[in-house]
């Protein structure tokens, strides 16, 4: 069966881009896993027959089709399959999906012992063959998406708030995605390897990126296998990396060119880590709303640390603004906004966070920070995370930076407990330690640091020790439940 038999072309219809690229690189492998490859051909095979079933089961322009249980070859080949119908790829937790939206179609491989509802689709061997009655398609043609703005994706992003959110992308904005050339990379690696977890946006995109050039991607590789196969760039929050990596250590001369970090930011220690195993790692700073990096920083032995996330990439514009919205000069602190060709322009059901965050062609990300003499941009915290003890203003993020660097201190997060009012409130400090140094000598020597650099109000009144941090969907640290857990550990 040909693929391209069915395509009509549309600059902004991106299932078409990707079943191109299985003409293109028929032969080449397409998803690199464990212990098998997948051609690009059969991965263009299986999204026409994927998007042929589909419509067979009513899916059409504008469905929303929420894709779940399925491993990453199905997932990126379902993905692909809705867009040539002009349906909307839905990715969130199911509690959020619930609460938020009501799914047209809800596709799935994982088998079930009660009957599939009217909206429950089940993916199972039969779809490796044209649906039944289904004899002739010489005629079929996909038509994807009527028109750049209409809705591609919808997915969600809770941040460090908890509350989930879901953003609206259009065919224009994850077609944008694909192709960005202002991006970190100017060319996607030619084997790269996601950590991020299948079926979320930041997956779609990144997979799409390789495949639309014939690059490889990989998922579920450990690393003794990554390190043996050579793969030029792992892709991943730097938890997901720290996770990934481990214990291990590379041998002499064995080291993987690139590991790339986004998400969050890469504190000293973590960068020391990944050097270890890498010959450089990119730090990109970005965020869900604007679809892709708009800054980035090339770290190795010599800027290890430089605590900015690089300068601003081509493409993309970051201003620090006061209250007011006005510019402010090189060196003077307030509110990060920025824009990209790839940003999205709102939230799904939601006109007041709207109005809030997307304001005259920017996205305002509630990230404070500074411009450096030298063009970078140096994160200072979040409007949302600067906290009040008796009228002393503590930052987040700047005493994070100054515990994570205690000898024993794997992550930290520090967080405001008791009553709501400044008067009254408590500072606390959640850490993960790697079990070198005693509890008591720990929090001896965090106390000191603060003290010493920060001040005495900056000392914690209570530290927690967990194995881990509580983290949402999307892998961010779930700040806001670390109060509840106040006299829950020690």
């Amino acid at each position: 069966m040909e693929t391209d038999q069915y395509a009509t072309k549309h600059e902004f219809n991106f299932g078409l881009d990707l079943l191109k690229a299985t003409k293109t690189y028929s032969a080449k492998p397409s998803f690199v896993l464990t212990e098998a490859q997948v051609p690009f051909a059969k991965m263009g095979r299986l999204m026409v027959l994927f998007a042929l079933h589909l419509h067979a089961k009513g899916v059409k322009r504008g469905s929303l089709v929420s894709l779940s249980s399925m491993d990453a070859v199905t997932h990126f080949a379902m993905f692909g399959a809705v867009s040539l119908l002009g349906g909307i790829s839905v990715w969130g937790t199911q509690a959020a999906l619930r609460s938020n939206l009501k799914i047209a179609f809800k596709v799935h491989a994982r088998k079930m012992d009660t009957p599939v509802t009217k909206t429950e689709i089940r993916v199972d061997e039969s779809w490796s063959r044209l649906p039944e009655g289904v004899t002739d398609v010489s005629g079929l043609a996909f038509k994807g998406y009527p028109s750049p703005d209409a809705p591609a994706m919808i997915y969600q992003t809770s941040g460090s708030s908890g509350t989930p959110k879901f953003l609206v992308g259009t065919a224009k904005n994850v077609t944008d995605r694909i192709w960005a050339r202002f991006a970190l990379d100017m060319a996607a690696p030619e084997r790269q390897l996601l950590l991020t977890p299948v079926g979320a946006h930041m997956f779609l995109t990144e997979t799409a990126r390789s495949f639309v050039v014939g690059a490889q991607t990989s998922v579920g590789l450990p690393p003794e296998v990554a390190f043996a196969r050579k793969i030029d760039r792992v892709f991943g929050s730097p938890r997901q990396l720290e996770t990934w990596l481990g214990a291990y250590i590379p041998g002499t001369g064995e080291k993987l060119k690139m590991a790339y970090s986004t998400g969050a930011e890469t504190q000293v220690p973590a960068r020391r880590r990944l050097l270890e195993c890498f010959d450089t790692v990119r730090i990109g700073y970005g965020s869900a709303e604007l679809g892709a990096a708009v800054c980035g920083h090339l770290i190795d032995a010599t800027t290890v640390g430089d605590r900015t996330v690089g300068r601003i990439l081509r493409g993309a514009s970051v201003e620090i603004v006061d209250e007011n919205d006005a510019p402010l000069p090189v060196g003077e602190e307030g509110m990060i906004r920025a824009k990209a060709p790839t940003m999205v322009s709102r939230y799904l059901g939601d006109a007041a966070r709207t109005a809030k965050v997307f304001r005259d062609g920017w996205v305002y990300s509630g990230d404070i920070g500074r411009i450096t003499d030298n063009g970078c941009l140096e994160l200072v915290g979040r409007q949302d995370h600067r906290m009040n003890f008796g009228g002393m203003k503590l930052d987040a993020l700047t005493l994070e930076r100054i515990v994570s660097q205690v000898a024993g201190v794997v992550e930290c997060a520090c967080f405001s407990y008791g009553e709501a009012d400044h008067i009254s409130a408590r500072l606390g400090l959640a850490v993960v330690s790697d079990d070198t140094v005693p509890q008591s000598d720990l929090i001896e020597s965090i106390s000191r640091e603060c003290s010493t650099r920060m001040g005495p109000f900056a000392v914690p009144s209570e530290v927690l020790f967990l194995d881990e941090m509580p983290l949402g969907a999307t892998g961010k640290l779930q700040r806001a439940v670390l109060p509840t857990l106040v006299g829950t550990k020690q």
